[in-house]
């Protein structure tokens, strides 16, 4: 049997064949033709094949797919479920997108504390959008003790990364 990086990879190549189509403005995601359905289910498969041995990036993909309904159903909890499966495995895009899920509570209890978490996971691995993120909720206090300071360094860290959002805080700050 394929191992779970050729999986991936072939679903991968298919799901960029599908997405070309849509970027073209061949077709919408939302009514896809019955061959790129076909090929939507197939790269459900090998995703499902490739993250049920471990393949944490085929996981956070799977969870892409639920939370945006890229051929599949829109499913909030089923993309958080996902998520969670590779945030679990140190992956920083997410640990960050189940950060996102928390705060916002789709698909989940709204939960800052949780947010908080996942952000600062993704964080300390230098995610800028997630450095960013963790600076709102220390400057708001949400999910945290309000702390300014606290808030400017990880603003401080995501700006030098280039994060814009990031710099426009430091400059009002």
């Amino acid at each position: 049997p394929p191992g779970p990086d050729t999986l991936y990879d072939e679903a991968k190549r298919r799901y960029k064949a599908v997405g070309d189509r849509v970027d073209r403005g061949v077709t919408a995601w939302v009514s896809l033709p019955k061959k790129q359905r076909q090929e939507m289910d197939a790269v459900r498969r090998l995703l499902t094949q490739a993250a049920d041995q471990g393949h944490a990036e085929a996981m956070f993909y799977m969870g892409a797919l639920y939370g945006f309904g890229r051929g599949v159903k829109n499913d909030q909890g089923e993309a958080a479920r996902w998520y969670r499966n590779a945030a679990d495995q140190g992956h920083t895009d997410a640990q960050f997108n189940l950060g996102y899920v928390y705060n916002k509570g789709e698909g989940v209890k709204q939960d800052h504390v949780e947010a908080v978490r996942w952000y600062r996971s993704a964080a300390d691995q230098g995610y800028a959008a997630a450095q960013f993120r963790l600076g709102n909720a220390y400057a708001d206090g949400e999910g945290v003790k309000q702390d300014h300071v606290v808030a400017c360094r990880w603003h401080r860290n995501a700006a030098d990364q280039g994060n814009a959002a990031a710099q426009f805080n430091l400059g009002n700050a």
